[in-house]
């Protein structure tokens, strides 16, 4: 905004995610955005985005959450905040904030109309939680750390279950080893319920490696 251009280093990247760290070296007194907690945020809070649209440098948008958890089928572990606050072309990378001027998530993604036009009042952040984590494996050990189990899992068919069922398993891996089979069924893991297939890569991909998770579930009508 004060009309200077600054140089910065490439620290690393995440393609699963398409976030970057930059690094600027010469900051001259430039101030961070505070980190919120993107984990507190309910549907009908305030939304702020900031941006340059079409150009339109330092352009400001207000709605409100609209919307968490959303899949995008962009990557395997989608969990982005919805918005109705004005996100056009040229607003991706720009912060999306609270009302306390509070970095909740990063301006991703649009739902656009069938011609290609600009919003149409469904915008998506990458939630500022998931940047943090992202961020810190960057900077700390220059790729992203994400916990493995070696399992896929689908979504409970109506009536079937409440969960996931396990469809496929990996030979020696965590799964395996741990003496999960085909067709469990699994509804909670560690103290969280689990909601869908997704959600579990993520609660999975945010264990440390080498950590102990538990499941609960059912083999048939066993627990």
């Amino acid at each position: 905004q004060n009309g200077q251009t600054y140089p910065a280093n490439i620290i690393g990247r995440d393609e699963e995610t398409d976030l970057a760290v930059l690094k600027i070296n010469q900051t001259n007194g430039l101030v961070p955005l505070p980190i919120g907690n993107s984990d507190s945020m309910e549907i009908g809070d305030w939304a702020i985005a900031i941006g340059s649209p079409y150009g339109l440098g330092n352009s400001f948008s207000v709605g409100v959450i609209s919307g968490r958890n959303r899949d995008l089928q962009s990557g395997r572990f989608d969990d982005f905040l919805q918005t109705d606050a004005a996100i056009n072309s040229g607003n991706s990378g720009g912060p999306l904030l609270n009302e306390k001027g509070e970095l909740i998530g990063v301006n991703t993604a649009i739902v656009a109309n069938s011609r290609g036009g600009g919003s149409v009042g469904i915008g998506f952040a990458i939630p500022s939680n998931l940047v943090r984590k992202v961020a810190n494996d960057i900077i700390k050990n220059g790729y992203v750390i994400r916990g493995y189990a070696g399992f896929r899992a689908r979504a409970c068919a109506p009536n079937e279950c409440n969960g996931v069922v396990i469809s496929a398993i990996a030979d020696n891996g965590p799964a395996a080893k741990a003496g999960m089979r085909v067709n469990d069924t699994y509804f909670q893991a560690g103290q969280t319920n689990i909601t869908d297939p997704r959600h579990l890569a993520r609660i999975v991909s945010n264990s440390p490696i080498g950590s102990h998770l538990r499941i609960d579930g059912y083999r048939g009508q066993k627990r």
